[in-house]
């Protein structure tokens, strides 16, 4: 597995529920493990997830009703990622605010020891 590469969008969820996440059609759901630590990338925000739970779906019933055979390849390759696919729930546990600015240095002239000191804040 790639960890550069994303492994899915996130579809739903909240902070405090959780987040849903449907699994690129390149990505196994047999290679999701729960407890593993995942990190979901925002554009200004990354939250450090706990992977919950992993799920299978579908978006058509009769796919249920009457699944393909275990020795049609064929047929697997063509509904996987699109027909069926997989999702994952995760737990937000950390959030890191990215920053694209350079923090700014303060000068303090006047602190405990008389010595002028940098403060990156």
């Amino acid at each position: 597995m790639d960890f550069e590469q994303p492994l899915g969008s996130v579809i739903q969820g909240s902070l405090s529920q959780g987040l849903e996440v449907r699994l690129h059609p390149d990505i196994s759901v047999e290679d999701m493990r729960v407890g593993k630590f995942l990190v979901v990338k925002g554009v200004q925000t990354h939250f450090f997830c706990m992977l919950t739970d992993v799920l299978l779906g579908t978006s058509s019933e009769r796919i249920m009703i009457n699944p393909p055979l275990p020795t049609d390849d064929f047929l697997q390759s063509v509904l996987a990622g699109g027909s069926t696919y997989g999702t994952i729930e995760l737990a937000p546990m950390l959030m890191l605010v990215i920053s694209s600015e350079k923090s700014p240095v303060y000068f303090n002239a006047n602190n405990d020891n008389g010595n002028k000191k940098n403060l990156n804040l």
